[in-house]
């Protein structure tokens, strides 16, 4: 009787649960999804009961539509969005919704860190910057908190009772020795008590078994043992097999990302907005930079210009639409900065714009030029990339729900220069990227044997007569935001 990997991965909008079994092949998925609550002012939460319901009821759905016996999963590991925080009590109570990643409240307490510090040592997104918001405007939240946890760490809570965190650089702990002492005294400094961030795990760490009450809600059993899960940003590099140093991904889902897999020492002065996260292999890093709005900004466009569609039938419109019109939307830009932007422009205060509207532009128009806002913006990372780095990328990987588009996927190319890949399964990278990591903590195979599981599905080539046009357009788009700056500062305060 074959066994199997749970996994999941947690997105801006719903979860999705993958049956993996040990060769590394997808049986089934379930999604459910859940609301993005936003409040204006840069406020956007969850609610973490939610993503447990989600949890169970994916859960269920996968069984139930795949046959297999609940004791034929031996593993579970979840996938999840970064720089969350959730604060729970001693008695297990969530005391407050989960500030997101994409959440940007905390940009005042972000200014008093740097200027604490004397450099830029926050932004408004960071994990430290929303601790020290709680800290400041929820004073009895904070002193009843006995953690605040990131979204996995939550997770593997509810399916285990044990406290827990993802080794990720965007919280209080690196697998850095220098730089752990570096993020304590940042902590320290601010006033944050480390005591209430739970333990440190690496991501394929068996954590525990269920409890007979989640086993129970998940429709599982206690065989099932549970191990601690990453990022999404590591898990979908994992997924799409880019795992060796060089190895370049981009990611298309409710944010966006270019990921690279670099050495095992971080590096110093890095471009603004850039992080550096653990790869799933313990001796490699992630050089990355995250776009926050790709398809939260592409779905804004769909609800306002294709409102008389449903869902799949305005995707298929817009992309046909988009694919009419030419290179560079003949003149149109659109920034896609609807929640403030982190990367290649750290910047909460900017909002999305369209600039330069002219009686010639359709909804077409629109649509093609939120793509290739993104992809100029992705593009900026690269170019971060080969300046901090020193080397140049051959090749990018794409995935995510976005990379089901042919015209998105040729924009990238274009825009960037590059060859853009996309394999097989762009929407399930997260999910198998963490089965990879849960596969290597049950000792099933080492990293270097997750590459070959990994299928190409289409390869786009740029082309040379449309690349040249990019180029002028993309250094437009590059001035738009030191033009805009002040204004923008004026408007949001």
């Amino acid at each position: 009787m074959k066994n199997y990997i749970m996994a999941y991965d947690f997105g801006t909008s719903g979860t999705k649960a993958a049956l993996v079994d040990y060769d590394g092949s997808l049986l089934g998925t379930a999604v459910c999804e859940y609301p993005l609550l936003s409040f204006g002012k840069g406020y956007a939460e969850q609610d973490p009961n939610e993503y447990w319901r989600a949890t169970c009821a994916a859960t269920r759905r996968v069984l139930k539509t795949s046959g297999i016996i609940p004791g034929q999963v031996k593993g579970m590991i979840f996938s999840t969005q970064g720089m969350g925080i959730i604060p729970v009590d001693h008695e297990g109570k969530v005391l407050y919704n989960n500030i997101t990643w994409v959440d940007s409240r905390a940009g005042d307490q972000a200014k008093a860190i740097n200027s604490m510090m004397g450099k830029k040592a926050a932004g408004a997104n960071d994990v430290i910057a929303k601790l020290l918001w709680i800290k400041e405007n929820l004073p009895d939240l904070y002193e009843n908190t006995e953690y605040f946890f990131d979204c996995t760490g939550y997770l593997t809570w509810r399916a285990t009772g044990i406290a827990a965190m993802e080794m990720t650089d965007s919280g209080p702990y690196s697998s850095d020795p220098a730089r752990q002492r570096q993020k304590e005294a940042l902590y320290q400094a601010v006033g944050i008590d480390l005591k209430k961030m739970p333990p440190n795990l690496v991501c394929s760490r068996y954590v525990g078994q269920l409890t007979a009450n989640a086993a129970e809600a998940l429709g599982l059993t206690q065989e099932t043992a549970v191990y601690m899960g990453t990022g999404d940003v590591a898990a979908a590099a994992a997924g799409c097999g880019c795992l060796e140093e060089g190895d370049a991904h981009i990611y298309l889902g409710s944010s966006a990302w270019l990921s690279v897999i670099i050495g095992g020492n971080y590096q110093t002065g890095l471009s603004d907005g850039i992080y550096q996260l653990g790869s799933i292999c313990e001796d490699h890093l992630i050089y990355g930079g995250c776009v926050q709005s790709c398809g939260i900004m592409f779905n804004y466009g769909l609800d306002r210009f294709y409102p008389e569609f449903g869902r799949e039938d305005a995707l298929r419109q817009a992309n046909e639409d988009a694919g009419q019109i030419p290179a560079g939307s003949e003149g149109l830009f659109v920034t896609p900065w609807l929640f403030g932007e982190r990367c290649p422009i750290l910047d909460e205060k900017i909002r999305a714009a369209f600039i330069n509207v002219s009686e010639i532009h359709t909804r077409g128009h629109y649509m093609r030029a939120i793509m290739e806002g993104v992809a100029y913006s992705l593009n900026g990372q690269i170019q971060d990339y080969q300046k901090d780095m020193g080397r140049k990328i051959s090749s990018l990987t794409v995935v995510g729900g976005g990379a089901s588009s042919d015209v998105w996927m040729q924009i990238l190319a274009d825009v960037t220069g590059i060859r853009t890949v996309r394999p097989s399964n762009i929407r399930h990278s997260g999910a198998l990227g963490a089965a990879f990591a849960a596969g290597i903590g049950m000792g099933l195979y080492d990293s270097s044997q997750i590459k070959k599981r990994v299928s190409v599905e289409r390869i786009f080539v740029p082309k040379e007569e449309v690349v040249g046009k990019y180029k002028k357009s993309g250094g437009i788009f590059e001035q738009i935001y030191p033009s805009l700056r002040e204004l923008y500062r004026a408007l949001n305060g």
